[in-house]
This record gives C-alpha cells, structure tokens and sequence, in this order.
C-alpha cells in the first residue's frame, strides 16, 4: 500500500503556513498545478454537480440548487426530446476540451471526443488541396456521410493537440488562500506578500505537499462552498462554508424576452413553493447545465 501511494502520479506544491492561525497563506507553484486551477473555469455546470457528488476524502458537497436541477434531470425521461439530450445536459462536453486534453489532471471524467474522417481513401483526390492534408471533412460520428463521395466517415483520426494548457511553461506562480493567481516575480515573492499582509516570516513554515487528482478533486469541491480551500485541503480543516458562492452584479439587460410563470407562495412566510411554467423556460433552466463555471461567475 505504501508503495502504491509513493508512486501515485501527483504535481508538488510549496505552501507558507502560518503557524499561529494554522492556516495557508500563499502557495508556490508551476505550470502544471496552476493550469489544472485554470481549467476549473471551464467545466460546465453539470460537470461540476456530478463531480461535487463524486467521493473524495472531503465526501459530496451540495452547490446551492444545482444539485437538484442535474437530479431532476436524471429522472426525466419521457419528457426529453431523445436520450442525446439526457446525454448533453448530464455529460456537457467542455468547450476548451483542447486545452485541458494535456493537463497533468483532468478531472472531467468524460472521455475524449473522437474525430472521424471519410472512409474512402481516395476520396477528395482529385483536388489536391485536400489530398495536401489540408480542410479534411471530420465528424464526431462515425456513421456520418462525406459530402463529397457519400461513404460514411468511419476512419478514426488522433488530432494532436495545438496547445498545452492555458500558462506559459517557464513561469511560476504564487497562490493566495483564495486561489487569487499571481506570477511570482522578485515583487512577488513568497516571504515578501507575507510581510505586506502583516505576517511576520517568523510564524511561518514552508512546507511541501504532493496534490495528486483526488487532491485536485477536493480543492474544486472546497472551491465551490469556502474561501479557503488551500487551507481545508492541505491542513484537514472543515471548509468554512461561504454565504453565496456567486455574488450579484450589475448588468444592463437589453432583452425583451419573458416568461410567464404561475407561482404558488406559503401566505405565512411569503416563500415560493412551487412554479408552473411552459417549455421554453424549462429549457431555459436545463440549459444551466451548459454552461462553464468561468461564464457563470463572469456575469
């Protein structure tokens, strides 16, 4: 078991720990671990709400109502148009599905989307623009048919990554208790944050610790309901829950979209029970699932 545990694949974090209050205040780290925090911004929602029940040694964490809008879906069957649109809504595909493909951790737990070409070696031949390599018709479904010749495109194809992640892989980072990303730079560095948040250095011990994916699992849990998820991750502190996860902006709404619901309220406390409402608004709430947490939080 132990040697299991030595050779467990894991990024290495440096952590400055305050001694006095028990608590991470900054963490050191490269591209790799600063990317997986990146690619938190782009699970979809319903990723998240099946990743949040998903067990760890932090266990199931419940965010707000999304659990229940993703359950709710779970038992809807004969109001779906098709079990593709069951499928979409539980298992979104990540947009930047690109970018984490070569992450160290990828915590989505989807495999990744295959790509097809036309069957037919010859076809496209005789232009020689395709047969250079280049505007190859793909598809996500091997039962699809070429425009050009009409074979299916049944021939799997590997598409090598353009990108590796989402930083550049000379730089380092510093990583405030809040996940606040920083380049660590000579104004930057570790000890000097420290002084300029009012921490004496002499309270505080540097430590490394070896975050392996069911680390990363638990830091995006405790990112979800705490503001100090380096601490209740790496110190076994209970995550201090925070009172909203997403905080209300200002916005201009241009739209003049709107939907018509019927409301039935308790008299005694003025809480809304339930709501009855026409299809489109019930896309509208399914539709949640879709979207990345980066999106959400953004607006």
């Amino acid at each position: 078991m132990a040697s299991a545990t030595q050779t467990e694949e894991h990024v290495q974090l440096k952590l400055l720990v305050n001694e006095e209050s028990n608590k991470v205040e900054l963490a050191e780290a490269g591209k790799d671990f600063v990317d997986i925090l990146c690619s938190f911004l782009t699970i979809p929602l319903g990723t998240i709400a099946r990743l949040s029940q998903k067990d760890s040694n932090m266990g199931p964490v419940t965010v707000g109502c999304l659990n229940s809008l993703y359950q709710s879906v779970s038992n809807l069957d004969e109001c779906l148009w098709t079990n593709t649109n069951k499928e979409l809504l539980l298992y979104p595909r990540n947009s930047s599905e690109e970018y984490c493909s070569t992450l160290k951790f990828n915590i989505d737990d989807l495999e990744s989307t295959e790509y097809f070409m036309c069957g037919n070696k010859y076809c496209g031949r005789e232009n020689r623009h395709y047969y250079a390599g280049h505007g190859y018709i793909l598809s996500t479904s091997a039962y699809h048919e070429c425009p050009r010749c009409k074979s299916h495109c049944n021939r799997s194809i590997f598409l090598k990554p353009y990108c590796k992640g989402f930083v550049n892989s000379v730089a380092t980072f510093v990583i405030t208790e809040d996940l606040t990303i920083m380049p660590n730079s000579m104004v930057h560095t570790s000890f000097s944050l420290l002084q300029n948040s009012g921490i004496s250095t002499s309270s505080a011990k540097e430590i490394t610790v070896n975050v392996t994916q069911e680390k990363v699992l638990d830091i995006l849990k405790c990112a979800l309901v705490s503001k100090s998820p380096m601490t209740d991750v790496f110190l076994g502190k209970k995550p201090s829950i925070a009172r909203h996860l997403f905080f209300p902006c200002n916005f201009d709404n241009s739209s003049d979209i709107q939907f018509t619901l019927q409301l039935v309220i308790r008299k005694s406390d003025g809480n809304i029970l339930f709501a009855h409402g026409e299809k489109d608004f019930a896309d509208l709430l399914l539709s949640f699932l879709t979207f990345p947490l980066g999106g959400v939080i953004h607006n």
